[in-house]
């Protein structure tokens, strides 16, 4: 499946637009849904071994929650202005943030859960700071543009695959995360949870 910049953008809109009409609740289980399958297909493929995946396998979870706040962060600042999109990012942190952890150590103290979500929120906040920095989302001319936040994720995944600038995995990377924000997008998205 080929997925155009256009359609990538209309997904991550469509995903974003359901989500305000859905509960915070459920905007964290799709979230949570489409990061863990996500995660799942791309340690599972062949495009990185039992080792790394077991090494990096929760990185890899927190670099794609960390995509995923980013861009509904993002969408929310263009459709609606930076007010609205602290209040919905505060929601998210509120939501996402605690059930994402429990998925990650589930067994974890009040003390351990409390660290962790210490440590995600600086990840939240140092992709913020990069990906933000980046000119739009993806590049229709280069898919492997530094100006574009989706090729930018896609390299820090392919290095977390064990396959650094790789541009067969980079495309798959995408490829994957357009599938997920498709399914995302379904609506309404609680009846499939």
């Amino acid at each position: 499946m080929t997925v155009t910049p256009t359609e990538f953008l209309s997904l991550t809109t469509e995903w974003y637009e359901t989500f305000l009409q859905e509960p915070q609740e459920c905007i964290s289980r799709v979230v949570f849904r489409e990061v863990t399958r996500s995660a799942h297909e791309l340690l599972s493929s062949s495009f990185t071994t039992e080792e790394v995946a077991n090494q990096n396998g929760r990185q890899l979870m927190c670099e794609l929650f960390y995509l995923y706040v980013h861009l509904l962060n993002r969408t929310a600042f263009r459709l609606f202005g930076h007010e609205f999109r602290c209040e919905f990012q505060d929601r998210l942190a509120d939501t996402c943030l605690p059930d994402f952890i429990v998925s990650l150590f589930p067994q974890g103290s009040a003390q351990e859960s409390q660290d962790v979500l210490n440590v995600l929120l600086e990840g939240v906040n140092q992709a913020e700071i990069l990906y933000g920095s980046k000119q739009m989302v993806v590049d229709e001319h280069n898919y492997l543009s530094d100006k574009a936040v989706v090729p930018t994720f896609a390299k820090r995944v392919s290095t977390l695959l064990g396959h650094p600038d790789n541009p067969e995995t980079i495309v798959r990377v995408q490829t994957i995360l357009a599938e997920s924000l498709g399914r995302a997008s379904l609506n309404p998205p609680c009846q499939y949870l």
